[in-house]
């Protein structure tokens, strides 16, 4: 029904609206502690590495 299809519209733009708000919160945290942002991303990398390792 096309109540569905809106609602399905409204549920896929909150998602986007959501990714982009998060993206913007990760983007002004890396900008405002680079140092921190680096400690984290490295550590996130290094586990990534990791697990891409042992499969």
């Amino acid at each position: 029904s096309t109540v569905d299809i809106s609602r399905k519209k409204d549920a896929v733009k909150q998602a986007l609206l959501f990714e982009r708000d998060r993206q913007g919160i990760v983007y002004r945290f890396a900008k405002n502690y680079p140092l921190a942002w680096n400690i984290y991303s490295s550590w996130r990398y290094k586990k990534v590495i990791s697990v891409a390792n042992f499969v």
